[in-house]
């Protein structure tokens, strides 16, 4: 049996049952039902969460680094891992971390983290606020204190 998930920009996908058996979010909330609507989730994130549901559905979780030894992600993860988390934008990958949540994948979760977390490694706040277009929220006097008023 599968279900249908569809995605709050219309997009649908199937799912196989024992994807679904992965998430215990989607086995309560697929139970009796042949499709879901997701209102959090846009079409390319879910996209992503399927391909990485099946995926694992036939294949045992890899192991991730419990601490990134180089910005390098190739020779840290497995080769399903990296192919799957190194083309998503930032935008999608934070994406992927609160899917990670909704779904209760914590593989999924920390993942998505590992691949913000290497891009942030060894980089300066002001080169980590210009990728992701943070504005400081210091005020100029704590910003001075911090040695960030360039």
């Amino acid at each position: 049996m599968s279900v249908t998930l569809k995605s709050k920009d219309g997009k649908e996908f199937k799912l196989s049952q024992e994807a679904i058996n992965l998430s215990k979010f989607l086995t309560e909330k697929t139970k009796d039902k042949k499709e879901l609507v997701l209102d959090d989730i846009n079409g390319e994130t879910l996209a992503l969460v399927v391909d990485y549901l099946e995926h694992y559905s036939k294949n045992e979780l890899s192991k991730l680094p419990s601490e990134l030894k180089s910005t390098d992600l190739k020779s840290q993860l497995s080769n399903f891992d990296y192919k799957f988390i190194s083309p998503p934008s930032f935008e999608t990958t934070f994406y992927l971390i609160n899917a990670g949540l909704l779904f209760g994948l914590e593989h999924l979760h920390d993942l998505a983290c590992i691949k913000i977390a290497a891009f942030m490694k060894d980089k300066a706040p002001d080169e980590i606020n210009k990728e992701f277009t943070f504005e400081c929220q210091l005020t100029p006097e704590e910003a001075k204190e911090l040695g960030l008023d360039d």
